[in-house]
């Protein structure tokens, strides 16, 4: 009895109750009959829907001797599953002589020996054993309630492998096992402590020379617009037991809004990597070696998926070795299109996704993360157009709009290029261009009504500013600098600015111009010069000519 004990000291002190994925336990008085085993608290909740289920592995007993009660464990009588706990143990210890026949003390010594890790490992292995063999648990809990931390375990006092038999989904966690020595006790709380599966979202802010001169600069919110090709990225984690799975099912879940049209095409193709520090292996797209990327016969709503029905077969894409562990991060990249359904302003366009993810290395099931979000703006920009009068100023139809926009910082003429047509107005002087991002940015009239002069062209720069620790990113400011007209600051051009949230015919960004009734007489250097210099080199041969002949008239 005393060796039996002293093993048992020793599966206290090195195992206690805190093994396999669990933190740590916490014990009652020492009592009689049955005892409850609880998982979960509030400062340690279990997950709604978590299952958990106990294996008796030895039986308590008791023996008083004066005032003082020894414990200790022995076989469960009619138990014929004491082969498993040995190979569990060989699976530990190679060198261990431990067989079903054995007695009580060689198993708590064989187990006493084990460290914390050795614990989950030999916990983790019986209970693939049992499950395998169909051994049913000797008690079940029930599913963790929605308002509740906690379920519960309630049966004889003994030598308890609890294993969690069904996992929420919907919080990115692993299923685990534990060992719990319940001896002369009336409770015992166990703390879950689950591997973690994570899942993120970033967007890449387009290099417009405004305020993002990091070509890496991946956040939570962006500006584009419409019709750019919006770059994304996933990173998904994999759990510190991945090593143990004899398969793994892996699947990016994404929804775009209506606002984004995902692309996979030849010039913006989806790109999976296996990223290990600064390595960065691309993966085969392949439906048994790989990933395969569908847009159908996923569920309703989503966009697309990237799945792999099983990550342990991936392979590289130039079908070298690739290595995949527990500390490998699986990136996919992939572009979506801003389209013509883009919201304008503050709302913005989302696209989310979450990871779906095998949780259970005793057998079949998946869990899923929770949603990430990122969102991509687009802002509307609205010019209304007068003619000067007598009276101040009043609507002017007839007009031609062109929008351009500079492809870097502190731009010269030849470095804006067109975006979209003419924006023409033949019965009305209100002119939108809708889909603009943060850049900068010339108008140029392009039709000018008949009697007006045009106008010079206006140059302006838009700065959108976002909070990317949000998640998803949020629009803080919008601001229109560097108004100038033909180059030159104007106090009579302004702008006015309104972050806006989307609403129909709303504009972030408004401004008026004003053409001049007449037209200008042409600048030095235009055929218009050559002409009033040839004109006024006529008038003077004639008036030359008109002299000489005055001349001889008044000799004769």
């Amino acid at each position: 009895m005393n060796k039996v004990l002293k093993g048992l000291v020793a599966v206290a002190a090195t195992a206690a109750m805190a093994v396999a994925g669990f933190a740590g336990a916490s014990t009652a008085m020492a009592a009689e009959g049955d005892v409850t085993i609880t998982i979960g608290s509030e400062t340690t909740p279990a997950s709604v829907g978590d299952v958990y289920a106990g294996y008796r592995l030895f039986d308590e007993t008791e023996a008083t001797v004066g005032e003082k009660t020894n414990v200790a464990y022995q076989k469960r009588a009619g138990w014929a599953h004491y082969d498993k706990v040995a190979d569990a143990i060989k699976v530990v210890d190679s060198s261990s002589t431990v067989t079903k026949d054995s007695k009580v003390d060689d198993f708590v010594d064989a187990i006493g020996k084990f460290n914390t890790d050795q614990i989950k490992k030999f916990a983790e292995s019986l209970y693939k054993s049992l499950k395998t063999a169909n051994v049913d648990a000797d008690a079940i809990s029930a599913a963790v309630a929605d308002d509740a931390t906690s379920t519960t375990l309630t049966g004889p006092q003994g030598y308890y492998l609890i294993v969690q038999t069904v996992a929420a989904n919907d919080k990115g966690k692993t299923m685990s096992a534990v060992i719990v020595n319940t001896a002369g006790q009336s409770g015992v709380t166990v703390s879950p402590k689950k591997d973690t599966v994570t899942v993120s979202k970033k967007v890449q802010e387009n290099q417009d020379g405004v305020n993002n001169p990091d070509a890496e600069n991946w956040g939570t919110a962006a500006d584009y617009n419409i019709g750019d090709y919006v770059p994304f990225q996933l990173t998904g984690t994999l759990p510190a037991d991945y090593a143990d799975y004899s398969s793994y099912a892996y699947t990016f879940h994404d929804t775009a809004s209506a606002g984004l049209t995902f692309v996979n095409d030849a010039a913006h193709t989806v790109k999976v990597y296996a990223v290990n520090g600064s390595n960065k292996v691309e993966l085969k797209a392949d439906a048994t070696n790989g990933y395969q990327v569908l847009t159908k016969g996923i569920s309703t709503g989503e966009t697309f998926n990237v799945k792999f029905a099983d990550l342990k077969k991936a392979q590289a894409a130039n079908d070298d070795t690739v290595n995949i562990d527990k500390d490998t991060k699986i990136v996919v990249e992939y572009y979506a299109q801003l389209n013509a359904n883009a919201v304008l302003g503050a709302n913005g366009n989302p696209n989310e996704v979450y990871l779906e993810f095998s949780n259970n290395k005793y057998g079949e099931g998946t869990g899923k993360t929770e949603n990430h979000k990122v969102t991509v703006f687009t802002f509307k920009l609205e010019v209304t157009k007068y003619g000067k009068t007598d009276s101040g100023k009043e609507a002017l139809n007839g007009a031609g709009f062109t929008l351009y926009k500079a492809t870097k910082a502190n731009p010269t003429d030849s470095d804006y290029t067109k975006v979209g047509g003419e924006v023409k107005n033949l019965d009305g002087n209100v002119f939108d261009f809708t889909g603009l991002d943060s850049g900068y940015y010339k108008i140029v009239e392009t039709t000018t009504p008949k009697g007006y002069n045009t106008i010079d062209p206006i140059t302006f720069t838009v700065i959108a500013t976002y909070n990317s620790a949000d998640e998803p990113g949020t629009l803080t400011d919008l601001t229109v600098t560097d108004v100038k007209v033909g180059g030159v600051a104007s106090a009579e051009q302004t702008f006015t600015v309104n972050r806006g949230t989307g609403e129909a015919g709303t504009a972030q960004i408004k401004t008026d111009v004003v053409d001049i009734p007449g037209s200008k007489l042409p600048s030095t250097g235009g055929m218009g010069t050559v002409l009033l210099y040839v004109a006024g080199i006529a008038v003077f041969v004639l008036a030359g000519a008109t002299l000489v002949m005055a001349l001889r008239r008044r000799n004769a």
